[in-house]
């Protein structure tokens, strides 16, 4: 399979990360641009900076938030399905190649559910999404289109959810 350099491979985070940020400072009402505020106050913030901010925009801003937060949910969801059947694919060896096992998970699923808080089925639905919108290789090592190819294709325009795929 051709390797993707990395800054390419999460190119499409950066714009919807920058597009959300775009999108937070232009909902502002009543706020001097650029001013720090909830959105620029640092990792250490906290609920309650959000909390200002987000009153302090405007209906449509408000809208036009949500629509950013729900675009960068949806591309950084396709990335992890990605990487979730991955390491689903170097958790099926038995012994010190088990990237699970290694890491004191009884399956691929548990280690991503831990480290994403969410349950058992959720990860489970993330690896199987991942595994059948990954494009697979033949025995011969030729690279193969995904098993739905137009599901990958959907989720890779950020067009359709993880639980819509």
């Amino acid at each position: 399979m051709a390797i993707t350099a990395p800054a390419a491979a999460l190119c499409g985070i950066d714009e919807a990360l920058t597009a959300l940020v775009a999108e937070w400072d232009g909902a502002l009402v009543g706020v001097v641009r650029g001013a720090v505020s909830g959105s620029g106050a640092g990792a250490g913030a906290g609920a309650g900076a959000v909390s200002m901010d987000v009153r302090s925009m405007s209906d449509a801003g408000l809208v036009r938030v949500n629509d950013a937060i729900a675009s960068a949910r949806r591309t950084l969801a396709t990335v992890h399905a990605r990487i979730a059947a991955e390491l689903a694919e170097r958790s099926t060896t038995v012994g010190e190649e088990n990237i699970a096992k290694t890491q004191g998970f009884a399956s691929v699923e548990r280690l991503i559910a831990h480290s994403t808080g969410d349950g058992f089925s959720a990860a489970s639905r993330l690896v199987s999404v991942g595994r059948a919108t990954a494009p697979r290789a033949s025995f011969t090592g030729e690279v193969l289109p995904a098993r739905y190819p137009h599901i990958a294709a959907a989720l890779d325009a950020g067009t359709i959810s993880i639980d819509a795929a």
